[in-house]
């Protein structure tokens, strides 16, 4: 038993680790992250719209065409492109709804503070305006419901069929 009591070899390192120190997050950072976010999920929003576009297009081309070979792989690739549309469109409203809180914590002076003339700021407000949203506005997203999923509509739905 005395290799118990022996020291580990000096081969052996320990990884010594010091505690993190809560520090507070940059704001021109947060705000510099929400933007460009908000930015890349429009883009991508439009991106699902064109897409879709494109595929309805094409489906009826095949089909006008007389094609058969591709049809059911087309619309199930339109399908899918179908469901994300609005899945990217809640995504960029609940992100637009944090950038606008964020826009208005930082212009509100109270210490975190950014100009409005900084560069992100300018980017921020530039990006809520574009998307209808004035700062302080509240997005609708927040509503008694309290889901980001948008409605599903069972109109033309006939009695028993699923959706």
């Amino acid at each position: 038993l005395q290799y118990l009591s022996t020291p580990p070899p000096l081969c052996h390192r320990t990884l010594v680790t010091m505690p993190r120190t809560q520090s507070k997050p940059d704001p021109e950072k947060q705000l510099m992250i929400k933007t460009k976010a908000c930015q890349r999920l429009a883009k991508e929003a439009v991106y699902y719209k064109k897409e879709a576009r494109e595929n309805e297009a094409r489906i009826a081309q095949m089909k006008a065409d007389g094609t058969t070979d591709g049809i059911k792989q087309a619309e199930g690739v339109l399908s899918e492109t179908m469901q994300m549309i609005p899945h990217s469109e809640a995504n960029l409203r609940k992100n637009l709804a944090e950038l606008n809180d964020l826009v208005k914590r930082l212009g509100g002076g109270d210490g975190d503070g950014i100009d409005a003339d900084n560069e992100w700021m300018v980017a921020a407000n530039s990006v809520l305006t574009e998307h209808g949203m004035a700062v302080g506005q509240k997005d609708g997203a927040d509503d008694a419901e309290g889901g980001d999923e948008p409605a599903t509509s069972v109109d033309g739905l006939a009695e028993g069929e699923a959706f």
